[in-house]
């Protein structure tokens, strides 16, 4: 049996620092191992760093490490073989360094990666491989500043602004940080005829509907009632007479980027609602659910027979109606890049999917009276050019938050959209 105080020696793969912000914490065991680095895993993680937002976080991550067991060394001189790829380089590394542990006084030296069949390439060499289990991703800011807080850990700064702490005041378990020194007790909400399912859909509820906070960002994974709970207090913000604020909104407005998941639709024929129907399909459907909890009559006009299309929706009696444009409309990105949007309120559904200049655009748009509501998942990028930490809603996050007006929060809990959502949450597909 090895000693308590047996030095090993871990050769890390890229894939292990990208998977798992603590690894090289786990791997030190308080200092007592060694941490091999190999500059061949930077370089790959340079490489990756173009497109991966987890790589560009393992740079950083080893550039601030401050353990002292830490070895960053190039390939050793004298190896055998030929040297071709990546993982030839650590293989070969591993060997040469198994050979020659005693003089660095490991016990052993491990290859350790998350990559079964390079694991079993190095255990085909007579090499000990070891895989590493522990799944800890990075988070972007969008979901590591969640906008609650643990009681009386609530961040002494005005950083944080409009954030919860978790404080029972009554029969709400938690309190509302307005601003420094000033809080506010939160009731509970329903808007437009939907309770919250949870705190956290509370919470949201109340950072929507308050009149002093005009931008919100909602981050959650998929069926978490984001564009659910948006719409309903888009309209109650504008139809509900007992909030104060009605007369200042005439409008809602939709947008989301375009992006197609799968193989391309294609050119697709007829107006831009005809074209954007098929991207916007689960808005609507909201919408028509909404309107069976409270009537949303002033949202529609009965068209002309000559009008009528197959993607129009339809009300109980198999009448069509489309929407009155003067008071609800579902607009591509690029028809609002040139507006100047005031008294409304706009939805931007999945800013995860733009870039910081798209972010910016749509945000400079908003004019007097405007109440912005951005709900996304910025661990579900479909935009190729974008990653988890470099997208329009991590960075309004990032540059925003702290701001009087601004408020973020990330919805979490059990009740999702149905069974199936839940199992996928649940083991991580």
């Amino acid at each position: 049996m090895e000693s308590q105080t047996a030095r090993k020696g871990y050769v890390v793969d890229s894939n292990v620092i990208e998977d798992d912000p603590e690894a090289l914490t786990i791997l030190s065991d308080n200092g007592n191992n060694e941490i091999i680095i190999l500059y061949s895993v930077l370089a790959e993680l340079d490489k990756n760093s173009a497109t991966s937002f987890q790589a560009k976080e393992a740079l950083k991550l080893l550039r601030n490490y401050k353990g002292e067991n830490i070895i960053f060394v190039p390939i050793p001189k004298g190896h055998t073989g030929k040297v071709i790829t990546h993982e030839d380089k650590i293989l070969e590394f591993t060997r040469v360094w198994s050979v020659i542990r005693d003089d660095k006084k490991l016990t052993t030296v491990s290859l350790v990666s998350t990559n079964t069949n390079f694991l079993l390439k190095a255990r085909a060499c007579g090499l000990h491989a070891e895989m590493y289990k522990n799944s800890n991703p990075y988070l972007g800011d969008s979901q590591r500043y969640s906008g609650t807080y643990k009681e009386g850990q609530v961040p002494d700064d005005l950083m944080y602004i409009n954030g919860f702490e978790w404080k029972r005041e009554g029969d709400i378990p938690y309190t509302f940080h307005r601003k420094k020194g000033h809080t506010e007790r939160v009731p509970p909400m329903e808007v437009w005829g939907v309770a919250p399912l949870s705190n956290y859909q509370n919470m949201a509820m109340y950072l929507m509907m308050h009149p002093d906070i005009s931008l919100v960002s909602i981050q959650s994974c998929a069926g978490m009632g984001k564009t659910y709970l948006a719409l309903a207090a888009a309209f109650s913000l504008m139809f509900d007479p007992k909030y104060k604020d009605t007369s200042k909104y005439s409008k809602i407005f939709i947008t989301k980027p375009l992006i197609e998941i799968g193989e391309k639709l294609g050119y697709l024929p007829g107006t831009k609602e005809d074209k954007t129907a098929p991207y916007v399909r689960n808005i609507l459907d909201l919408v028509f659910k909404l309107h069976e909890k409270r009537s949303l009559s002033k949202l529609f006009k009965k068209p002309k027979v000559s009008e009528l299309s197959d993607s129009d929706p339809e009300d109980s009696n198999g009448s069509k109606y489309t929407f009155k444009t003067n008071k609800f409309e579902v607009l591509p990105l690029n028809y609002i890049r040139g507006m100047n949007i005031d008294n409304a309120i706009v939805i931007i559904d999945e800013p995860q999917n733009l870039t910081r200049g798209e972010m910016r655009t749509l945000l400079t748009r908003m004019g007097q009276n405007v109440k912005c509501f951005c709900i996304g998942d910025t661990s579900q990028v479909d935009n190729l050019n974008l990653d988890e930490g470099n997208n329009g809603l991590n960075w309004m996050v990032r540059l925003l938050r702290g701001e009087k007006e601004y408020a973020h929060i990330v919805l979490k809990g059990q009740r999702t959209r149905g069974p199936i959502t839940d199992m996928c949450i649940k083991n991580g597909l």
